[in-house]
């Protein structure tokens, strides 16, 4: 182990922003906050999308499901099949 390490407490690397939004900053805080809000809208945007993709997947499965388990059935009546 390297000598400058070994007398030494562990490292803290970890990058933590100060934000000091005084009176000269309020600019600064303004075009923040419309960030954050304009982020905002666009997650709420994405979850939409996610949640009608998902409503669509599940219709799709369902249909799927009665069409394969009506399949199956035919297949296992079929007296050649056994």
């Amino acid at each position: 182990m390297n000598s400058v390490f070994r007398n030494s407490k562990a490292l803290n690397l970890t990058f933590q922003p100060t934000y000091n939004f005084g009176a000269g900053n309020l600019k600064v805080l303004k075009i923040r906050m419309k960030a954050v809000g304009n982020i905002r809208k666009i997650t709420k945007a994405m979850k939409m999308v996610a949640t009608s993709k998902m409503k669509m997947e599940v219709r799709r499965m369902n249909a799927g499901k009665e069409f394969g388990m009506g399949s199956v059935q035919k297949i296992m009546d079929n007296e050649t099949y056994l």
